[in-house]
């Protein structure tokens, strides 16, 4: 009350008709800011977009169903809603799963290595070297081994004699091949055993980190990566890249002398040689199907706080040498193998970016180095990394996920182009975005920010491919084909491809046409 009369809104004495045009035009700037708005859809795109917005309605249904709890019924499952292992064969069985399988998906912009297959896949490949006959792949039980210390249930590569306490792949129950692969992923069983689940995550590198150092087994596994990114119909891929020593055996591991080569330098170039002769082996393969294939590197070092801060900066300037040391020793087509660097593990426990920005400064100047940055992995307001990843001109951005605190910085991200490296899986099963419904990359697509679909970790999360995380986004977010589109073709035009950019984008767009017409056949209600 003021003088004793009722204050009134701004908007007393509006007719209805004007609050139906209000309304309406409200409606309609909002969609003006939708993602996929810039797309000129074509009529065939349109009655695609229809058909897939048909069926994704039908498995929605009344969304109040969601959050009953006081029915005799238990209440409907929205996968988005729920973590990724528990709805995995659910999303497998929806009709629109099989048309993100189907979808030309452009390039997969972060990938790790270490992490690259599916857990099952991973799994055969153990399997498969276990039956060689010249080794054995066999699997440590110990809780707490002091001499490696490292976690139980750690896979190995041994020629000699096969230690007590340890076990051959090919000879385990399949009570205990289920409990070693559940071990290998982020299942139920490693959530509810671990407090923090960045430990468990840690715990499974550690658990393959031995055996993906066996030269055979390193080459084979990126072959059959790719081999599997390529059937996935993704045609060009950038690896988070950890160059690794490696080795014949695991056999010296069981003493405590560790292996310490003459020339590290040297010795980890090794790991770039294999991945890109797997590469061309892969890519031989796609052009026996007319397809193309290109992989590139990005070269990471861990936040992690195991030294101190002057130690850590220094090993990051040791790190970026090598990278300007190599970056020049294998090229394709006239353009890097290695294409930049970046820093990888988790955030709010690790060396923010700000403090170890020192090593970035070459004689107080920026390296001439291109950033890949992992930062905003993180809820927390108080996380500033990606302060840090724009002032120092990170290319593209890994995740991002707390930029939304932050509305100078994202007007600035979407003001340089910089993309976002989007993991809907990786960022739910980290505990990010639980629900991703609410994940923010809605509210950075209607800001005009670039963002790309990436799938991080699929051995851990075990599966292959981008299209469980395309299903994800496109039912969390309730987004439409022409932002599906504009996810795909951003992930070629935002690559580190160069000069076969424009050749990849004409690629992919004859793929996505020919997609069109063949889904709307598949999808349409008469077939």
């Amino acid at each position: 009350m003021k003088d004793g009369k009722k204050i009134a809104s701004g908007y007393a004495g509006m007719t209805y008709k004007e609050y139906l045009k209000k309304y309406n035009d409200l409606v309609n700037d909002d969609m003006k800011d939708d993602y996929g708005y810039i797309v000129n859809l074509t009529k065939e795109e349109q009655e695609l977009d229809s058909l897939m917005n048909n069926i994704r309605e039908d498995l929605i249904g009344d969304k109040h169903v969601y959050a009953v709890r006081d029915s005799d019924d238990p209440p409907r499952i929205f996968p988005p809603m729920r973590p990724f292992y528990e709805v995995k064969d659910m999303i497998g069985a929806d009709k629109l799963y099989g048309t993100f399988q189907r979808m030309p998906k452009g390039a997969n912009l972060h990938i790790h290595t270490s992490s690259t297959l599916s857990a099952d896949d991973f799994w055969k490949l153990l399997m498969d070297y276990d039956n060689q006959g010249d080794g054995a792949v066999v699997v440590n039980y110990n809780k707490d081994d002091k001499v490696r210390k490292i976690y139980k249930y750690t896979v190995f590569y041994l020629k000699n004699e096969i230690p007590t306490n340890y076990k051959r792949i090919k000879e385990l129950s399949k009570e205990e091949q289920r409990e070693l692969l559940s071990y290998l992923t982020i299942s139920e069983n490693s959530v509810n055993e671990e407090k923090y689940i960045w430990d468990e995550f840690d715990k499974i590198f550690q658990r393959v980190y031995h055996v993906l150092s066996i030269r055979k087994i390193y080459y084979e596994y990126y072959k059959r990566a790719f081999l599997k990114m390529i059937g996935d119909n993704t045609n060009h891929v950038e690896l988070r890249f950890g160059p690794s020593i490696l080795k014949e055996s695991n056999d010296d591991e069981l003493s405590e002398k560790a292996f310490v080569p003459d020339d590290p330098g040297k010795e980890k170039f090794e790991s770039v040689e294999l991945i890109y002769q797997a590469y061309q082996e892969a890519k031989k393969y796609a052009e026996g199907l007319k397809k193309s294939f290109s992989v590139r590197l990005i070269v990471t070092s861990s936040r992690g706080k195991k030294k101190s801060l002057e130690e850590t900066i220094a090993g990051y300037k040791n790190d970026i040498d090598w990278v300007k040391c190599y970056r020049n020793t294998i090229m394709e087509d006239g353009e890097p193998f290695i294409v930049g660097y970046d820093l990888v593990s988790e955030e709010d426990r690790g060396w923010n970016t700000h403090d170890v920005s020192q090593a970035f400064f070459d004689d107080e100047k920026l390296v001439d180095v291109p950033f890949f940055f992992h930062d905003g992995e993180s809820c927390w307001a108080d996380n500033k990394n990606l302060f840090s990843a724009v002032t120092l001109g990170s290319v593209r951005i890994g995740h991002g996920v707390n930029l939304y605190h932050f509305p100078d910085v994202l007007e600035e991200v979407r003001h340089r182009n910089v993309t976002l490296e989007v993991c809907p899986i990786s960022n739910q099963l980290l505990k990010y975005t639980q629900d991703l419904r609410i994940h923010p990359i809605a509210e950075y697509m209607k800001r005009g920010i670039n963002c790309v679909i990436c799938n991080d970790d699929p051995q851990i999360f075990n599966y292959n491919g981008l299209a469980y995380d395309f299903w994800e986004i496109y039912y969390s977010q309730l987004i439409g084909l022409g932002a599906i589109k504009r996810l795909v073709f951003n992930s070629i035009q935002f690559s580190m491809l160069g000069k076969h950019k424009q050749e990849k984008l004409d690629e992919l767009n004859d793929e996505w046409n020919k997609f069109v017409k063949q889904e709307i056949k598949i999808l349409s209600p008469k077939n």
